[in-house]
């Protein structure tokens, strides 16, 4: 009833959306996506959990720290692409369009952290940061799992939307937060 009494003045000036046909490089694209969607589709009924994940959820959070022996007090947010709980674990994911090529995977923690190097991982850093946050404000004592999942590498049979942190013995998937939380 309230729609109807919000809509009824506006009404006449509203057009019927017409059909749209696909034509050229537009067809492509659109069974691109389309694919990319099923993709993820097939990917989230095996590893979503059946409670509903928290989507585009915006979050703020007060963040206090120490710097030149002076108490420094920030409000940090951003827009969380999804967070699925499931238990004592919780996936932080964050959707990337860009191609994987290596941007999963970091070496050093301060390379997170260098405004210097061009190649910085800010895609990292960004996960690290919402997971951190999470684990420090909303999720405490549960397992954070940082993953950017990329959606051009999704249609992969062996991909995985963890982080890989280099050691000396090759590559080692961030399975939860906390174990890098000192270092972050």
């Amino acid at each position: 009833a309230m729609t109807d009494e919000f809509s009824s003045p506006i009404k006449p000036w509203i057009k019927k959306p017409r059909p749209i046909e696909l034509v050229g490089d537009y067809y492509i694209i659109f069974h691109i996506l389309e694919q990319y969607v099923q993709n993820i589709l097939r990917m989230d009924e095996q590893t979503i959990p059946k409670q509903v994940p928290l989507i585009e959820e915006k979050y703020l959070f007060n963040y206090s720290l120490e710097a030149n022996k002076q108490k420094i007090n920030l409000r940090l947010g951003g827009r969380i692409d999804r967070i699925d709980v499931s238990d004592n674990t919780i996936k932080v994911l964050e959707y990337k369009t860009g191609k994987a090529e290596n941007k999963k995977e970091f070496s050093f923690m301060e390379d997170l952290f260098s405004r210097e190097n061009k190649n910085r991982k800010d895609y990292i850093f960004q996960i690290f940061l919402y997971s951190y946050l999470l684990e420090q404000n909303d999720f405490i004592g549960k397992t954070i799992v940082p993953q950017l999942l990329f959606i051009r590498e999704s249609y992969q049979k062996e991909f995985d939307a963890g982080v890989l942190y280099k050691t000396k013995n090759g590559f080692e998937k961030i399975n939860s937060i906390q174990n890098i939380a000192p270092e972050f």
